[in-house]
């Protein structure tokens, strides 16, 4: 992708189409555009009440449940989801270096084999079109991590790929605070 400035807008170039298309002007990128706890509260709660499952799951170790939302949120550029489960991680106790090696996880040596394989998975069943989700993946994946835990991690990626949706849609921010500067 190319962007090419212009005074007031944007514009992003297709590289294989040679299409132009506005993007979106910078000062309405950052607002978010609605509230679904106040729009959509039935939505929310269900969305709510599979996280309140998750919690409750004895299956994943949280912090497995948490990488796995960092490396899904990143994988589909939401950067409320990012930042929430970054700080989730960083709050227990995981190191500053393993979240920056995350996206780089194939090539670095700091994950142990449990954590390869729930990142494996979740980029497996984010990218679910085409072959994702295939037959190797899941055998890799479930001769680490057994049937009854892919079973549950396939859950949390599914729900977080839905709440990477909802806030993408909803164009939720993170907070700024001093340590975002």
């Amino acid at each position: 992708m190319v962007i090419f400035h212009s005074p007031n807008k944007y514009y992003y170039a297709m590289a294989k189409t040679g299409t132009m298309k506005q993007a979106i002007p910078m000062n309405d990128r950052f607002e978010s555009r609605f509230d679904y706890q106040k729009v959509a509260p039935g939505a929310y709660k269900a969305m709510d009440a599979l996280d309140g499952w998750i919690a409750r799951c004895d299956a994943l170790d949280p912090v497995l449940i948490d990488l796995a939302r960092l490396r899904a949120s990143q994988l589909n550029g939401c950067v409320y989801c990012v930042d929430l489960h970054w700080r989730d991680l960083r709050d227990k106790g995981v190191p500053e270096r393993r979240l920056a090696a995350l996206p780089t996880w194939r090539e670095s040596a700091i994950f142990d084999n449990r954590e390869r394989a729930v990142l494996e998975w979740t980029e497996a069943v984010t990218f679910i079109h085409g072959d994702r989700a295939d037959d190797a993946s899941y055998r890799r994946t479930v001769a680490v991590l057994g049937e009854s835990v892919i079973a549950a991690l396939t859950v949390v990626i599914a729900t977080i790929n839905a709440w990477n949706r909802l806030s993408i849609a909803a164009r939720l921010q993170p907070e700024i605070d001093a340590d975002s500067h």
